[in-house]
């Protein structure tokens, strides 16, 4: 089918598609713009009731010129609960993001951020902290690319997992040729409180 043939061409030019349902609810679709010189803290929190079966959120970010944004996700779904985010976040000159995931609930839970580090002098901290529990699968998919000179980026992950939880993170960071002057930190912590969790890497 035709979609099959638009992922392999997106996947090919090194992007992410990010699906949006017509169907999707207000509430899981979000769209934050910051203007230039705005500066804003948003923490979002998600819940559920012991029924919820699917959550599926798309959210996406911009921030223009010497916009700060410090923004706190907040999530524990009930373990009925399987939930995927798409997270795109694109920054403008001298602009700054401080992104943290808190991440407890859901059966099953994926998270996938991209973010544009556009133009010149901005500033990105993307953070998270799980803790994965009983049968739960959280993973975590980042693909941060520095497109312009200039500009710094700091990923901070870590995870406790017990029972026979399982956490992944996967983080990919891309400095485009002539993006000089980049500098770019990851580091991921993996703590296991049982014989049977697992986490990589």
């Amino acid at each position: 089918p035709e979609w099959t043939i638009a992922d392999l061409a997106i996947l090919t030019a090194r992007a992410v598609s990010v699906p949006i349902y017509a169907t999707l609810p207000a509430g899981q679709a979000r769209f934050i713009v910051a203007e230039a010189g705005a500066r804003a803290t948003l923490v979002e929190e998600l819940r559920g009731d012991g029924n919820s079966a699917l959550h599926n959120g798309v959210t996406e970010i911009i921030l223009e010129e010497g916009a700060e944004l410090d923004y706190v996700v907040f999530q524990d779904l009930p373990l009925s609960c399987k939930s995927f985010s798409f997270e795109f976040i694109r920054l403008g000159k001298d602009a700054k993001i401080c992104f943290t995931h808190v991440e407890m609930g859901g059966s099953s839970r994926r998270v996938e951020i991209n973010c544009e580090a556009s133009s010149p002098g901005s500033s990105t901290r993307l953070n998270g902290v799980y803790y994965g529990k009983k049968t739960q699968a959280l993973e975590t998919a980042i693909s941060l690319n520095h497109l312009s000179q200039n500009t710094e980026s700091d990923i901070f992950w870590k995870s406790a997992v017990t029972d026979s939880a399982r956490a992944n993170f996967v983080g990919e960071v891309m400095i485009a040729q002539g993006a000089d002057k980049t500098r770019a930190f990851q580091t991921t912590n993996n703590l296991l409180l049982s014989k049977f969790a697992k986490a990589s890497p």
